[in-house]
């Protein structure tokens, strides 16, 4: 197109494969003069196009689904009751500069960079940041974790030999625990024992475990109080 410039940005990719990511396409010149800042929920993610690239970084620390279509259905609900525009990113988020930024959750915990858009709507959503993503995707022990169940008990011991093993951060229940228990996240051990996490940010131990499921056989169960573990 006459007149016309297109540069693909790039970012390297964060969870280690040592490649160069293209996370949009950019067309020169180009420039939204709409001012979205006074929409609210619904009305405001219909003024927005989200690009692949925020679906897949919602899917993999935002507990998206693995089907992209799904993944995206899922970011829009999770959105939809608390988003909002606004021209700078929550104190928390370290993001490069953009041209507007939604903002979403109870404490504020996602962040959605855009960019002008480059089809119908006014505003493309160029990638998914949520502030406890740091915390998914690797073992996590004591130095994050505030233990929050009755000191000597059974729950206890499991998730402090849990906790030196590590555990792994999860949206989702696991499949063995029958029943369900209100959380927001799970912190889940290999050994068949999760505990329940309440999210306190901004904590040196943002992560609170309120509760301890053990899935683990009654054989299993039998040896350890024979050992009196």
């Amino acid at each position: 197109m006459a007149g016309r410039k297109f540069v693909l940005p790039l970012a390297e990719d964060r969870d280690g494969a040592g490649q160069w990511i293209a996370t949009n396409c950019l067309g020169f010149p180009r420039k939204s003069t709409v001012d979205l800042t006074g929409l609210r929920g619904v009305d405001l993610l219909a003024e927005v196009t989200v690009l692949p690239h925020a679906v897949e970084r919602f899917q993999q620390r935002g507990g998206g689904h693995r089907d992209p279509d799904r993944a995206h259905k899922e970011l829009y609900a999770a959105l939809a009751p608390t988003v909002r525009a606004v021209r700078k990113p929550p104190g928390w988020c370290r993001t490069r500069a953009a041209d507007l930024y939604l903002v979403a959750g109870e404490h504020d915990e996602f962040c959605l960079p855009c960019r002008a858009g480059s089809g119908k709507r006014p505003y493309d959503v160029i990638t998914c940041i949520h502030r406890a993503g740091y915390l998914f995707g690797k073992p996590l022990g004591a130095k994050v974790c505030e233990v929050a169940v009755e000191p000597d008990s059974k729950a206890a011991r499991l998730v402090h030999r849990g906790l030196r093993k590590g555990g792994r951060l999860s949206w989702h229940r696991p499949a063995w625990v029958k029943v369900a228990k209100p959380a927001k996240w799970w912190l889940v051990f290999n050994n068949r024992t999760a505990a329940v996490v309440r999210w306190e940010p901004g904590s040196a131990r943002p992560l609170v475990l309120t509760h301890v499921v053990d899935g683990r056989s009654l054989l299993v169960r039998l040896v350890d109080r024979v050992l009196g573990r």
